[in-house]
Parts: C-alpha cells; structure tokens; sequence
C-alpha cells in the first residue's frame, strides 16, 4: 500500500511537471533564467546556487530528496535534471522504479536503451521534450528533461 501511495505522488508531481502550458515543473523552454527564478519562487525550494548557465535546488520529489539543475544557453532554459544521490543500490533502484512507473503512466512505456552492458536507461517525448532516466556511477540516479530544440543538437 504505501508502495501505491508513493507511486501516485511521485505520478502527481511529474504530470504537474509538464501540464498544460509547462514544458518542465511551471516553466517552458526557452525562458530566462529571472522567469524560471520567479517560478520557482512560487513553489518555495530550497534555493542553493546560481552561475551564468546554471540554477541549482534542493526539492524533495515524492519522498525522496533530490537536486534539481536548471542549465541555460544564451540566458534562455534548455533543461531540468533532477538529480538523487541514493544512500545504497535498492533506494536507487526504488527511486528509478517508481520513476519509470511514473513516466511509463503519462507518457506510454519508455523506450529501453542499453548503455554500458547492465545499464539500461529509458527515454520518453512529448512534443517538446525529450526526457531520460538513467542510473548514473555509484549509487545515484538522474532524470534529464530537454527542451526537443537543444535535443536536438546534442546527445542526451
């Protein structure tokens, strides 16, 4: 049962990420980085650093806590990544389970791509974004959201 409840938040959360006129959480590709300061200031997270190209949080996704990066090019949003850094491999494989599900829910099954002969990430696109979830070394795990015109002209 709390597996479900979980499952349904963490579904919550992303269909909030990328509903109605969002790209990604409250903003769309391509604002400035002051809009998504000002959109973010709605939510009220943990704010932790700002460069030129990058906005940086600390937000809690589900149960789970999480970084949040923003990255700009020319001061206008090309992605989000949330970012979990879990304490072992079975919160990792958790977080990346209940994430997929999520995912899986709202936007059809991901495409399974293998990487690094175990390593498998998934994709998922809506018609503006390309997104990706991915275990990364060690313990943590990565989801990457990409505006489809920076997708574009790079790798994920």
């Amino acid at each position: 049962m709390r597996k479900f409840v979980f499952s349904f938040i963490v579904l919550l959360f992303l269909v909030s990420c990328s509903s109605g006129s969002s790209d990604f959480r409250s903003v769309k590709w391509g604002m400035s980085m002051d809009e998504v300061i000002k959109a973010e200031a709605k939510e009220q997270n943990n704010y932790v650093s700002k460069t030129s190209d990058f906005l940086k949080y600390k937000i809690t996704l589900g149960e789970y806590h999480v970084r949040l990066t923003y990255q700009f090019k020319n001061n206008r949003l090309e992605s989000g990544t949330y970012v979990y850094d879990a304490e072992n491999e079975t919160l990792r494989q958790q977080f990346i389970d209940s994430i997929k599900s999520a995912l899986n829910k709202k936007y059809g099954d991901g495409g399974k791509v293998e990487k690094y002969g175990t390593i498998f990430s998934w994709n998922w696109e809506t018609s503006n974004t390309v997104i990706k979830l991915s275990p990364k070394d060690g313990i943590t795990a990565v989801v990457v959201y990409r505006g489809k015109l920076s997708a574009s002209s790079e790798n994920l």
